[in-house]
């Protein structure tokens, strides 16, 4: 479990060859591209833009994690996210 602050900080890695493929919320999943690499970015390490994005809409409270059906920001220091290595 790393808290969403965390995983928000500009300096996050993820550690090598770990980049996640997905991300899943209450308002749904956000398959991020990465097992197919359709979008360069630095290293295996860093965030991929399309998780940058999942990221900007918490922020703004475009991802409705509470049902309400309203934008809420999302406070990050209230979530814990878990950061799965599932393959099979």
């Amino acid at each position: 479990m790393v808290p969403l602050a965390r995983l928000l900080d500009p300096g996050w890695r993820f550690p090598p060859h770990r980049t996640p493929q997905a991300w899943v919320d209450p308002a749904g999943v956000r398959w991020l591209g990465t097992e197919l690499r359709l979008y360069p970015f630095n290293t295996d390490t860093d965030i991929p833009p399309r998780l940058r994005r999942v990221f900007a809409d918490l922020h703004t409270g475009r991802r409705d994690l509470h049902g309400s059906g309203r934008r809420i920001p999302v406070d990050p220091a209230d979530w814990l996210v878990a950061v799965v290595d599932a393959h099979h």
